[in-house]
């Protein structure tokens, strides 16, 4: 037989049971969808991690007190002035920016605004854009002794301020004080979103000394700093430290992502496997009620093996059908779950679709629907034809 026999045969067929291949092939279709999303988002989501990072490059490193659990730093304690003058002597070191973090509620009119703060030393502000902050309107607070203030963007245009906004300009209340926004920071989909920047000698008018607990330090060069740092904190007794490289968070955002979709794979997989069950099942069915035209082929002289081919093909096209709708979903669903994520902040993230996911996204559900075809396929092809041709 030629592949256009085969063609027509199959879709002959298929064509009269339209809605037992369309219920067959959903499974597969959901699975398909399920994988494809799945794998288009996580692209996404790996090269959007990797833009972010490269901001960083080989710039900057940071140092916490305390342990670290993932992506979160669990700061216990603060560093001592003789840790931080260390620092700054270490090989590789170009200049160590000293900082408080803390979190505190502002408020803006009469509403209240959850925001983490970043005291800092106006003398180091500038060095802020190696880290990603960016100014987007008006300046950098440039008062070190003055109430003033920078906002990260997702604070300025707060789903709590109900579609008002902050502005250059405007007052908000923050530790108790009336201090005036000088500057928007740029959206980055990261911490500067959601930090304000707060000058350190304000800060020290309002509760005094400061225990600092968080460092920048920008390098000349990442790998003698890196190790320099590393290598002095090893040789420290007592209170843990923490570093922090757009390396180190590259490697845990790759784990985190690996692992779910692996747990996602194997879901995808549950509904795949039921799928072939149904082919498995539509197959056995459909030769029962192709018994007779069976036995018709087979006497006007089709062999078994064609026979075979002809079962496997139409087990695969279901399974291809499968895949071809589960494209279809996949496209839909990964830019829809796109679409929700970049409302929750992540605006760089796109699902990242190439032809290879294309192909597999075709050939992997065509051979499930051969693999799953084929012991019904070997019975089909051993049909004795004088029996099949009386068969009831």
């Amino acid at each position: 037989m030629k592949i256009n026999d085969y063609l027509f045969l199959i879709l002959k067929y298929l064509k009269t049971k339209k809605l037992r291949t369309f219920l067959t092939s959903l499974g597969i279709t959901i699975g398909i969808a399920t994988i494809f999303t799945l794998i288009a988002l996580s692209q996404g989501l790996q090269y959007y991690v990797q833009s972010e990072l490269n901001k960083f490059g080989n710039k900057a490193i940071f140092i916490f007190p305390g342990a670290r659990a993932g992506f979160v730093s669990s700061i216990s304690g603060y560093f001592t002035n003789s840790f931080i003058e260390n620092i700054k002597t270490l090989p590789g070191v170009e200049r160590v920016i000293k900082a408080y973090s803390t979190s505190t509620i502002i408020k803006y009119n009469n509403y209240q605004i959850p925001a983490d703060v970043l005291v800092i030393n106006t003398n180091d502000i500038n060095y802020l854009t190696y880290v990603d902050y960016n100014i987007l309107e008006g300046t950098f607070i440039t008062n070190n002794n003055n109430c003033q203030v920078d906002l990260g963007y997702q604070i300025a245009n707060s789903p709590s301020l109900n579609n008002q906004k902050i502005s250059v300009g405007d007052y908000i209340n923050i530790f108790g004080q009336r201090c005036q926004v000088v500057g928007i920071l740029q959206q980055t989909s990261g911490n500067p979103d959601y930090t304000i920047l707060f000058p350190e000698g304000e800060y020290e008018k309002i509760f005094g000394n400061i225990n600092y607990n968080y460092l920048i330090v920008i390098v000349y060069n990442y790998n003698i700093a890196y190790n320099s740092i590393n290598n002095y904190i090893n040789s420290l007794k007592g209170q843990t430290y923490t570093i922090v490289t757009a390396q180190s968070i590259e490697q845990i955002a790759d784990q985190i992502i690996g692992g779910i979709s692996m747990f996602s794979l194997i879901i995808a997989s549950i509904s795949i496997l039921i799928s072939a069950i149904n082919i498995v099942n539509t197959m056995y069915t459909s030769i029962l009620e192709r018994y007779r035209e069976i036995g018709l082929l087979k006497a006007l002289g089709m062999k078994n093996i064609e026979v075979l081919v002809l079962f496997l093909l139409e087990s695969g096209f279901i399974g291809l059908l499968g895949g071809i709708l589960g494209i279809m979903l996949g496209f839909f669903t990964s830019y829809i779950a796109s679409s929700v994520l970049k409302f929750y902040g992540f605006i760089g993230l796109q699902p990242y679709i190439n032809v290879q996911l294309i192909i597999f996204s075709l050939v992997f559900p065509f051979f499930i629907g051969i693999l799953s075809g084929t012991l019904p396929a070997i019975k089909a092809s051993r049909i004795d034809p004088m029996v099949a041709l009386r068969y009831e």
